[in-house]
Order: structure tokens, then C-alpha cells, then sequence
């Protein structure tokens, strides 16, 4: 970004999708005569990951029943280390998605079960104490 004029300034807004939401002047620049920001090789950034949710939750698994995979989102309000796991209707795990420390913010997953067989599942989240699971059903 380049402006020539002293004092000039720019705010920013960001439209999240998901949420159907707009935050606005998320960010703002105060420019000086002649200034530069960001370039090619230092791009100027906007965290948008500052709007930090406000609990933690398992969004429904779409679509649902499936067939091979199925998405979910889920939100942390809170930095941790977070496990989400498929488990059988028998309780033995089938698949581990994820098991890493996550900054707090929205994130979306999938589970492609095309090497499992038709059936119920469970996936579940834990994270800083919080637990939280779904049933899923696999239909081939």
C-alpha cells in the first residue's frame, strides 16, 4: 500500500461466512507522506483470528448420514491442545483427526471414511477439560 498524502488513513472490515458476520475496522493505517507498507516479499497482514469465539463447540457434521466424507467445524475460545477422534459404535477408535495444539479461533475439518464400513460412529473433541461428541452415520 502506497499513499503520497500526509494523514490519510485506511481502516479495514472482514465479512466472516460462516458466521454471516461483519467486524468492522478490524484494523486501521495512518498513513505519512510518500509511505510504504508491505510489499511483495514483506506483505502487510490482518489477523482476522482476533475475533475469538466465546466457547468451545463441535459443529454438526454435514452431511450426515455420508458417504465417503463429511465436514464439521468446531471453535476454541481458548489456546490448548485439542484431540478429535472417531470412534465405533463398539467404542474402539478408528481414527485419530487431530491431536495438536490449536491457537483459539474457528476451524473446519473432514473425515474421509471411504476405508471404513457402513455404520454409526462417534467423533469427539476434547480440549482444556471441555468434551463434547456426535454421532455420525456411514452409509455406503
Amino acid at each position: 500500500m502506497y499513499s503520497n498524502l500526509d494523514s490519510e488513513s485506511m481502516s479495514f472490515d472482514y465479512f466472516n461466512y460462516n458466521e454471516n458476520k461483519v467486524y468492522e475496522s478490524i484494523s486501521s493505517i495512518e498513513f505519512d507522506g510518500d509511505m510504504i507498507l508491505g510489499d511483495v516479499i514483506n506483505p502487510y497482514v490482518i489477523n482476522t483470528h482476533d475475533q475469538i469465539p466465546e466457547h468451545y463447540s463441535l459443529g454438526m457434521a454435514y452431511p450426515n448420514p455420508f458417504n465417503p466424507s463429511t465436514n464439521f467445524k468446531f471453535s476454541l475460545s481458548e489456546n490448548g491442545h485439542i484431540n478429535i477422534s472417531i470412534f465405533d459404535i463398539n467404542g474402539r477408535l478408528v481414527s485419530k483427526l487431530l491431536d495438536d495444539y490449536k491457537l483459539s479461533g474457528e476451524y473446519g475439518m473432514t473425515w474421509d471414511a471411504s476405508g471404513s464400513p457402513s455404520g454409526v460412529y462417534f467423533v469427539t473433541m476434547m480440549v482444556n477439560g471441555y468434551s463434547s461428541t456426535q454421532k455420525v452415520m456411514l452409509i455406503k
